[in-house]
């Protein structure tokens, strides 16, 4: 029976990341993959491919990422063509073969691929007043877990493997204890999404997760059920927040134009409530020196 659950949360991962077809504004065209030959967009300069990582938000808010995409059209008067990727890896392959022009991505996976991918930082979100953010680890309500030492011989729920808060925080735990996540865990499911690793908890699919702070705060600060039989037992230390990519080869006139776009967003009363169902304050100018933190953790073989 446990192996059913597990496959319907993981069935409900991919269901999210793939089937926003049918929800698509008029104005936006969506796409569910990336497959995009090179010879439809080449020198294409007034349409832009924004790739969605599928991980970015929790499954109830992606839809509003197509209102964000629809405030670009508006805005620009570029066609929008919004790109959805089942994993981490798949989002940075997408990148790195230039199938798309922006992209939100998560922090692990920018900075450990950063040197091959052909982007840079456009802007960076700032959360609660803050550009940062933080690995949880946690546990379900119920149980004896308290401290990271009471995870050895636990059923644990990672993320992705490109994931720095949902998988890579927790390896370098482990290795400062010199083991890895095959000895010290009972056993490890990957879910391709932080709210479905907190369904899991909550329901006792497995004893722990790790977590995006971002993600689980939006849920619990909106009383999501599942996050409410959930506890936090450790928090790491500050990392980068996740940035908004773009084509370091796009034409600077566009770039600038899309940038102070977003950067005003927030004096704007529609894109201040698209900001808002984002959990998004504003954006700001980004800094490559905030992700350092998350470089030393990531650094590890």
């Amino acid at each position: 029976m446990k192996n059913l659950k597990i496959l319907a949360i993981l069935l409900s991962a991919l269901l999210i990341s793939c089937n926003n077809e049918s929800q698509k504004p008029i104005k936006v065209k969506l796409r569910d993959d990336a497959n995009i030959q090179d010879k439809e967009q080449k020198n294409v300069t007034n349409t832009l491919r924004i790739l969605i990582a599928p991980v970015i938000s929790p499954k109830e808010s992606m839809i509003l990422y197509h209102q964000f995409v629809d405030y670009l059209w508006e805005k620009t008067n570029m066609e929008m063509t919004q790109i959805l990727k089942k994993n981490y890896a798949e989002a940075n392959e997408a990148i790195k073969n230039q199938q798309c022009d922006i992209a939100l991505i998560c922090t692990g996976a920018y900075v450990l691929s950063k040197k091959e991918l052909p982007v840079e930082i456009l802007v960076i979100p700032v959360v609660k007043k803050k550009i940062v953010y933080n690995s949880y680890i946690i546990a379900n309500i119920n149980s004896n877990i308290e401290i990271f030492d009471d995870l050895e011989g636990k059923t644990f729920a990672f993320t992705d493997p490109l994931s720095l808060t949902g998988y890579h925080y927790v390896r370098h735990l482990l290795w400062a204890k010199k083991t890895n996540t095959n000895n010290y865990f009972k056993s490890t499911i990957y879910t391709n999404s932080h709210d479905i690793s907190i369904e899991a908890v909550a329901q006792g699919i497995v004893d722990v997760a790790s977590i995006d702070s971002l993600i689980y705060d939006d849920l619990k600060d909106k009383k999501n059920p599942y996050v409410l039989k959930t506890k936090i037992i450790k928090v790491s230390e500050d990392f980068g927040i996740p940035p908004i990519l773009i084509r370091k080869d796009l034409d600077i006139k566009i770039k600038n134009k899309i940038r102070n776009i977003l950067l005003g967003m927030h004096n704007d009363p529609k894109g201040r409530e698209i900001l808002k169902k984002l959990s998004i304050d504003s954006f700001t100018v980004g800094n490559e020196k905030i992700y350092e933190s998350a470089e030393k953790i990531l650094i590890l073989k």
